[in-house]
């Protein structure tokens, strides 16, 4: 009972979320990193997109009074994580799209199996 009034008058029974970002983010950084030899962007790209929502809700809660205005730093690290992460992503999908349609992908993929 106590838990819905703290929520109805604006407090919250839910602590910060930093084992999801970090999970999120462990799993999602590698994949967006080999994203352009083994395939992997897609998954790695919702992985960080998620944590990115995450990320965000936390903050806004920050700016709510929920959480400690000390959560600012590692939140802002982790958002420049995830935003490293998705630009990899885009750069990876760049990539992929000029090595396919210039011819050089399967040279490259031959060359890498030799």
């Amino acid at each position: 009972m106590s838990s819905r009034v703290d929520r109805l008058f604006g407090g919250s029974d839910r602590p910060f979320r930093r084992s999801s970002i970090l999970w999120l983010l462990g799993l999602g950084l590698p994949l967006d990193f080999l994203g352009l030899l083994t395939c992997t962007s897609v998954p790695g790209m919702v992985l960080t997109l998620i944590a990115l929502q995450i990320i965000d809700a936390e903050r806004e809660r920050m700016s709510q009074g929920l959480l400690p205005l000390t959560l600012t730093p590692k939140l802002n690290l982790y958002r420049k994580l995830a935003f490293g992460g998705l630009g990899l992503c885009a750069a990876g999908f760049v990539l992929q799209l000029w090595l396919i349609s210039a011819g050089y992908y399967e040279e490259l993929l031959l060359l890498w199996s030799a």
